[in-house]
């Protein structure tokens, strides 16, 4: 039972178990570009916008649809989200963030808080600085995580900041919130010393 991809694409737009079979079919395409991307979250990432696109495309714009046009088409398309999110990892300007002067030296124990409120510990962590976040997070998740807790920005508020869909933004947040837990526990530090 061998669809064409078009037939498959138009069934992903409606149906997840069908997104899933399409992105699973196109793996070794989204590996290969999240692996020249070269930081944790690129593989995700790359799924994550690529479901986006899959779901908006207007298939009647096409002017084929046998499958080698639709398999240049979602090779191209895997290309430009790569490009994209290079883009976005090489620009900093491109990325919104905050200067340093506004949090320089701050006491981010509402993030610990939160910590705390995710991860139900009893454990004692160290003050958060934002040294602290930039050194241990990745720009994009820092400045995630500097607005939904320094800024109170709601999570739909820092998706459309930053272009993206909800379900990046909290996927990148609980990605930083482990980051921390992690960085943060008296294991991680009695290693460090040692």
């Amino acid at each position: 039972m061998n669809e064409s991809i078009y037939k498959n694409i138009v069934n992903a737009q409606n149906d997840s178990e069908q997104m899933y079979q399409l992105i699973k079919k196109f793996d070794p395409l989204i590996r290969k570009y999240s692996y020249r991307l070269r930081y944790e979250d690129a593989y995700s990432d790359i799924v994550l916008l690529f479901i986006e696109k899959i779901q908006k495309v207007n298939l009647n714009t096409l002017k084929s649809t046998n499958d080698n046009s639709m398999l240049k088409y979602i090779k191209k398309l895997v290309q430009n989200i790569s490009y994209n999110l290079y883009y976005h990892s090489t620009h900093t300007s491109v990325i919104p963030s905050f200067s340093l002067s506004e949090f320089e030296n701050s006491d981010l124990s509402g993030i610990k808080q939160k910590l705390d409120c995710y991860y139900s510990t009893t454990d004692e962590y160290p003050i958060v600085t934002t040294d602290f976040l930039e050194c241990n997070l990745t720009p994009y998740q820092a400045n995630i995580i500097k607005y939904i807790f320094l800024k109170d920005y709601s999570i739909k508020q820092v998706s459309k900041i930053y272009g993206v869909s909800e379900e990046a933004i909290t996927i990148s947040k609980n990605r930083a919130l482990k980051k921390l837990k992690k960085n943060l526990s008296p294991d991680s530090s009695k290693n460090q010393k040692n």
